[in-house]
């Protein structure tokens, strides 16, 4: 029953480190959230081809959050990222 828990544990913990990470990464160098192939993924702005794909699908989001992600979501701060970010990474 410890081990069930205690890995529940890790996940909560690597999640939230995940999630730090990619907030910091993403303000470091402007990229912007938007969808691949119905997935989550990160952009550079001109790039044909996403900086990276998550395998979460955009689907969770309402349709109105789905044609921002359409469109590309700018990242100007961090409470923009982790709206997102909190849907698929909880």
């Amino acid at each position: 029953m410890q081990r069930q828990t205690r890995k529940k544990q890790s996940l909560v913990v690597a999640k939230r480190i995940m999630k730090r990470e990619t907030i910091a990464f993403i303000l470091i160098i402007s990229l912007y959230l938007g969808t691949y192939k119905g997935n989550i993924a990160l952009w550079q702005d001109g790039s044909d081809t996403p900086y990276q794909v998550y395998p979460y699908s955009s689907s969770i989001y309402t349709k109105i959050d789905q044609n921002l992600l359409k469109n590309g979501i700018i990242i100007t701060d961090i409470s923009t990222i982790e709206k997102y970010l909190d849907d698929y990474l909880s």
